[in-house]
């Protein structure tokens, strides 16, 4: 809206006062050709420039605006029109300039290109595919504000089965689907070590057994108002469960195999996402409006010890790993996953954050139908799968992508 406002009072003041005949009018007329060539490379260096400096948003589009228009009117009058020939080398000059030194570097978008390596070589590079149809959400008139139904999966019985607001589905390796029409509003889910998968079922916000053959065997746990709102699951080796609950009286529960009491073993605020290594001795932890990924130490009766940080978030604001500047940049974290080499896979708004198993930022990983633009699909869960558990699936709110790993998790 502001920048609605912005125009239309810039567009009435030209049509104002500069429809009139006058010297500064000749001027600026004059001179419009040469700003329109230079004035955009102007742009550029003067925010990459201003890129790290600790202004609000707002100042630097000035500083921006009256920099590149003084200088590009400067240029154009005194060095453009008057003499051709030089400004040919200059301008030549500053292209060879720029592809030799390079444009003034933020402190992270170059350095993610720099690790790009990396990051390939945990994630080949490769056109993530769409494992559950060809369906073009991006084109569909799924109106301003609505939202299709979120996603969650897991990897069971060599076969990836999701939730939504719909029920149960599975998508076996050769791509066959299979819908369960069980009239329930299901969210996370988490595989059992000897079959079977754990649910959250948000009709009544509990959790519940699902058997071998897909039936829902029995509820573990009745509705948790008292413990906030469920969220994200994480399950052990040995049938424990790590639970995630939002709200006043959220935080980290563990349920132990065979039992149906919930231990607060984490009292954080608003946690998200879950990722528990496959070892089961680390558990990674996320928070809403948190930049800091923690992880946690686990004993064999799911206890939580050693809290620490792991990990930043990468929110695409120049603040990255700068301790000296406030953090206003929401990633909105949500789910997690963890591969056998202790790499940690988060999705957020900017996409799939790839770290390293020391907590390093590899890269951003976007799909093919979750530009950074506003259309709800973004990256919301992620799980490993497939033979060898060596493919790394990806639910885009209501759709999943696939990408081939070097690390298998």
């Amino acid at each position: 809206m502001a920048g609605i406002w912005f125009l239309t009072v810039m567009i009435g003041l030209t049509y104002r006062y500069m429809n009139n005949p006058s010297a500064m009018n000749t001027l600026l007329a004059r001179a419009s050709y040469p700003v329109y060539l230079i004035h955009y490379p102007l742009i550029l260096v003067f925010r990459l420039t201003l890129i790290d400096v600790d202004f609000p948003t707002v100042a630097k589009f000035f500083i921006v605006l009256i920099l590149a228009a003084s200088s590009s009117l400067l240029l154009a009058h005194y060095l453009l029109r008057p003499r051709p020939i030089a400004t040919t080398v200059l301008l030549v000059g500053m292209h060879v300039f720029l592809l030799t030194v390079g444009l003034p570097q933020s402190s992270w978008s170059h350095e993610l290109l720099k690790r790009r390596a990396e990051l390939h070589f945990v994630v080949p590079q490769q056109q993530p595919y769409h494992v559950n149809g060809t369906r073009d959400v991006e084109n569909e008139d799924e109106g301003f504000f609505s939202r299709p139904s979120t996603m969650h999966a897991c990897w069971q019985n060599e076969q990836l089965y999701t939730t939504t607001a719909h029920g149960l589905g599975t998508i076996k390796a050769d791509g066959t689907t299979h819908q369960f029409d069980l009239n329930m509003d299901l969210g996370a889910l988490a595989p059992r070590p000897k079959g079977g998968l754990f649910a959250v079922d948000r009709t009544n916000n509990s959790i519940v057994l699902f058997n071998k053959d897909t039936h829902v065997d029995t509820t573990i746990v009745a509705s948790m108002v008292t413990h906030g709102k469920l969220g994200h699951l994480a399950s052990d080796t040995v049938g424990g469960l790590f639970v995630s609950t939002r709200g006043d009286s959220g935080g980290v529960f563990y349920l132990a195999s065979n039992d149906k009491t919930l231990n607060n073993v984490a009292k954080l605020l608003n946690p998200a996402g879950l990722a528990l290594h496959p070892n089961g001795k680390q558990l990674w932890i996320t928070r809403t409006g948190d930049y800091t990924v923690w992880v946690f130490d686990v004993t064999e009766s799911g206890i939580l010890s050693n809290k620490r940080a792991f990990a930043e978030l990468f929110r695409a604001d120049a603040r990255y790993s700068r301790d000296d500047l406030e953090r206003i940049v929401d990633a909105s974290p949500e789910g997690m996953t963890a591969d056998r080499a202790g790499g940690l896979y988060v999705t957020t708004r900017f996409g799939l954050q790839v770290f390293s198993p020391k907590g390093r930022l590899l890269g951003v990983i976007n799909f093919p139908d979750v530009p950074l633009r506003w259309n709800h699909h973004r990256p919301f869960t992620s799980t490993f799968g497939g033979p060898q558990m060596s493919t790394l699936y990806v639910t885009c709110w209501q759709s999943i992508f696939a990408l081939k790993m070097n690390v298998s998790g």
